[in-house]
């Protein structure tokens, strides 16, 4: 009799003992509600500055691409940045024609495969000519996405522009002119777009064909701010600052 009250009480022991308890799992949930809720902020703003980086980083390849066409086919290129479409690319100046084309690569034997001269709005006959995207949240600063930030930065990165702003708008171009070498800068100027205008050297230069560093292209997520500067002898630099105050540092 007793060894069997024996076994019933070691038996109800180990069913006590094979599970949780309700106040256990809620602290455990709890717990990992916690974890979760610090975790995922930290998560989303990472993913917010590997973003606004890799956007960085495209738009310095699209000048640097910029620079390359234009010493290839030994004429003017740029790149073009549309605020309104958060899109940029690259356009070469068509010396035959007197008019911008969009970049669409090379031949075989090296020669610029273009769709046709931009009319008025940026692409033929009027149209928008397609471009690489800004990620998710990212846009170019003093476009109407982010239109104070610039301002309140205050400061531009150094040894670029003196004055914080974006660089100067894109022009139609023109057949006119006094000379040739000019007319890349003539023309009508597109709303809402900024462009780098790079010279058969390599150089960014501006509507007087001097070589500028002045030409700096901005975006932000509204965290933070990255700068991208061209030299006067064309070396491209990433900058970035809080967009709260001017802290520049180099990428």
């Amino acid at each position: 009799m007793n060894a069997c009250t024996d076994r019933k009480t070691e038996s109800r022991e180990v069913s006590r003992q094979s599970g949780f308890t309700l106040l256990e799992l809620i602290i455990v949930l709890f717990i990992s509600l916690v974890i979760t809720g610090i975790a995922i902020p930290r998560f989303v703003q990472t993913m917010r500055n590997l973003r606004l980086a890799g956007d960085g980083r495209n738009i310095a390849e699209t000048l640097g691409q910029a620079k390359m066409r234009a010493a290839a086919d030994f004429t003017d290129a740029r790149a073009y940045f549309d605020f309104a479409t958060g899109t940029y690319r690259v356009d070469v100046w068509d010396k035959p024609n007197s008019c911008w084309m969009p970049d669409h690569g090379t031949d075989v034997n090296g020669v610029t495969l273009a769709v046709g001269c931009l009319g008025p709005g940026g692409g033929p006959g009027g149209g928008v000519v397609p471009g690489m995207n800004l990620s998710a949240n990212v846009s170019f600063a003093g476009s109407a996405a982010s239109p104070v930030v610039l301002g309140t930065v205050g400061t531009p990165p150094p040894a670029s522009q003196p004055a914080i702003a974006q660089a100067p708008p894109c022009r139609n171009g023109a057949p006119g002119g006094p000379t040739l070498a000019n007319r890349p800068w003539l023309g009508a100027t597109f709303a809402n777009t900024a462009c780098v205008v790079f010279s058969s050297r390599g150089v960014p230069l501006d509507n007087t064909l001097t070589a500028t560093s002045n030409d700096v292209i901005y975006v932000t997520d509204g965290d933070n701010l990255y700068g991208l500067t061209i030299s006067q002898t064309g070396l491209i630099r990433t900058w970035s600052t809080p967009a709260t105050a001017a802290n520049w540092f180099r990428r």
